[in-house]
């Protein structure tokens, strides 16, 4: 892991730091913003992304929640979601014109003493990406992964879970090195034998209900809308439409790519009513 000034690196008057001005300040000892959204920061791109908020304990989590419940109305929050996963905000902000509602979202599936251990567990290095507030952490090439906006694994935890995100990844325009193929593969096949033993029920034209791999009580089906597509483990499989469309070919072979992940999204719909 590598550590960088973020002033260095993002604007003090940037969409981050904006926000960061109006929620509980993250600290070295925890909690810290790690993902899509610091690299996003990083590249001045719009955060419309979760800002995903890793503790180092449950206790220090209910200390944040405490916290980020007592926030005054001026910058207030106007929804709250909870799963076994992570709570979502959607906290509205309203800075000098800047005037969004932002979802943050407290993450409890995961917990580390420090912010490497956090990163440590991320799935791919291209999201090796979190701070504090004051010091950037980076994994060691994180950094060109980024500029190459290739997909390198770290440590994929569950199929199924990194099969979703690294769709999202793709549609973002990154790739998949040659070097990485064999791994991808793996990947797929193994998710590609999770089937819902249950069936998917069909809500309306856009929304599925999620349904346990197993015929375990403790998960029973809920809206999609429930869920961060960050966070399905092996236990909650969800059906999706595929959403491939005007695919192009590069050295990567991504069209190839694009149909593993039809042949993916085409299996887990299989199990519709």
């Amino acid at each position: 892991m590598q550590r960088h000034n973020l002033n260095e690196f993002v604007k003090p008057d940037s969409e981050l730091f904006r926000i960061l001005r109006k929620l509980p300040k993250p600290d070295e000892s925890g909690p810290w913003i790690a993902g899509g959204s610091i690299w996003k920061a990083i590249e001045g791109m719009p955060l419309n992304c979760d800002l995903d908020f890793f503790f180092a304990s449950p206790q220090q989590h209910e200390v944040y929640m405490r916290i980020m419940r007592s926030i005054p109305y001026v910058n207030h929050i106007v929804s709250e979601k909870k799963n076994d996963y992570n709570t979502t905000f959607g906290f509205h902000v309203y800075d000098n014109g800047y005037n969004k509602t932002v979802p943050i979202q407290y993450v409890t599936f995961r917990y580390a003493p420090s912010i490497e251990g956090i990163l440590e567990q991320f799935d791919f290095t291209v999201c090796q990406f979190g701070t504090d507030g004051k010091t950037l952490f980076t994994g060691d090439e994180s950094f060109e992964h980024l500029r190459q906006k290739a997909i390198y694994f770290n440590k994929v935890h569950n199929s199924v879970a990194t099969a979703v995100h690294l769709k999202k990844y793709l549609d973002k325009g990154f790739s998949i090195p040659t070097t990485q193929l064999d791994l991808f593969n793996k990947i797929m096949a193994e998710s590609e034998k999770i089937r819902p033993k249950k069936p998917t029920t069909l809500l309306n034209e856009d929304e599925l209900v999620c349904c346990s791999s197993d015929d375990d009580e403790n998960y029973p089906p809920r809206p999609l809308s429930s869920f961060n597509i960050h966070n399905f483990t092996l236990d909650e499989i969800v059906a999706v439409q595929p959403m491939v469309e005007n695919v192009q070919s590069s050295p990567q072979s991504q069209s190839t790519l694009m149909s593993a992940f039809d042949s993916f999204f085409n299996s887990a719909q299989s199990g519709r009513a």
